[in-house]
């Protein structure tokens, strides 16, 4: 759902789809670049922002609206490259360990950084850690990597246009956010059931506008199913920040195996 996790898929892997939750529709593609490395981009359309993010009309936004109309009266959507790399794997009693960046060649709105491990005991698989940033916006706990210096202390909000990498934050905060999750695996082959406490807030988004006050977070938790029909198609429904429905579906596929089989005349 929201929570990030250590787990990534077979080298190779593809996948692209969306999810749909107020005030936001998000479509990405997901790239197992390396066994140790994922990366993501997406684009992100917010539903209760009829005039452009932070005011601005994005030329990929008029660009989109010809080609499909998203949202009445125009769409803003906001472009956005995350990337994740594990740094251990998992072992009998050592979790997986990954780090992430998110949104940090993007306009910033979403901009931010995690860290997270995973362990599986059983039919039942989790994760949990810290965010800076949008990850960990909830800010419940103070930042450790103050202790390296100033610069780590504050973080500003800038956002542009995207197409540039912001390094001079990384990590920095007066405050992180912690998440966590927990994914259990049911009798019913390919079905899953998912809980987890969600360090980003909505209410931190600063394109949320009074229209959806109504949306900003009720609770931290968020619960839902995922049922992977075949091997190329999942979909997922969840009740998220205890006011809204969850929808997501994705398809994938795997670079390094055979497609189907080509019939030659």
């Amino acid at each position: 759902m929201e929570t990030r996790t250590a787990r990534f898929s077979p080298d190779g892997s593809f996948e692209v789809g969306a999810s749909f939750v107020n005030p936001y529709r998000n479509y990405f593609m997901s790239w197992q670049i390396f066994p140790r490395v994922e990366a993501t981009f997406r684009y992100t359309d917010p539903t209760n922002s009829p005039h452009g993010l932070l005011g601005r009309d994005q030329s990929q936004s008029r660009f989109f609206h010809n080609l499909i109309n998203f949202s009445s009266g125009g769409t803003n959507l906001d472009r956005g490259f995350d990337i994740k790399f594990k740094l251990s794997s998992e072992g009998k009693y050592r979790p997986a360990i990954a780090i992430g960046f998110q949104d940090f060649i993007g306009t910033g709105l979403f901009e931010g950084e995690y860290i997270v491990a995973s362990k599986k005991i059983g039919d039942f698989d989790f994760s949990v850690g810290l965010g800076w940033g949008r990850p960990g916006s909830k800010g419940n706990i103070s930042n450790p990597f103050k202790i390296l210096g100033s610069g780590f202390k504050t973080r500003t909000h800038s956002s542009g246009l995207g197409g540039n990498a912001n390094f001079g934050q990384l990590f920095s905060g007066e405050t992180v956010g912690l998440f966590g999750g927990v994914e259990y695996l049911t009798p019913v082959k390919g079905l899953t059931v998912k809980a987890e406490y969600n360090g980003a807030s909505l209410n931190a988004d600063r394109d949320v506008s009074e229209e959806f006050s109504h949306l900003r977070d009720s609770l931290p938790i968020n619960v839902g199913v995922n049922y992977r029909i075949s091997s190329w198609f999942d979909t997922s429904i969840a009740w998220e920040r205890g006011n809204s429905i969850m929808l997501r579906f994705s398809l994938k596929a795997n670079f390094n195996k055979k497609g189907v089989k080509k019939v030659t005349y």
